[in-house]
């Protein structure tokens, strides 16, 4: 009974525990609580697709490792795309205003074609 306890309170309270220490460490680091909540969130999602990833290939240690390199590289991805989606959005921006005046561009000499 006993030991039934201590393994489904370690099977929990790993992750649990795992991203409050994140959640502390980002706070100590300067990261205002949302931004944190955030993080934190994106870092369990990155962990969680590292482990399914690594779970599904069933060489020993390879799965583990592979696993783990998913899931820290999904994590620093997530921060990257996190602190610089303001960047982002307004090169995409930039980039469909492009689109659309190409297409613009194209489609303002049809009328001729077909008027």
């Amino acid at each position: 009974m006993l030991t039934s306890v201590i393994r489904n309170g370690a099977k929990y309270a790993a992750p649990v525990i795992g991203s409050a220490i994140d959640f502390g460490m980002q706070k100590a680091q300067g990261e205002s609580t949302g931004d944190a909540l955030i993080k934190t969130g994106g870092h369990i999602g990155a962990g969680l697709a590292g482990a399914a990833i690594g779970y599904a290939i069933p060489i020993p240690g390879v799965g583990t490792a592979v696993g783990f390199v998913v899931g820290v590289a999904g994590s620093m991805a997530f921060d990257w795309v996190y602190d610089n989606k303001k960047d982002i959005a307004k090169s995409a921006s930039k980039g469909l205003k492009k689109v659309g005046d190409a297409f613009k561009s194209f489609t303002s000499g049809l009328d001729t074609v077909f008027g």
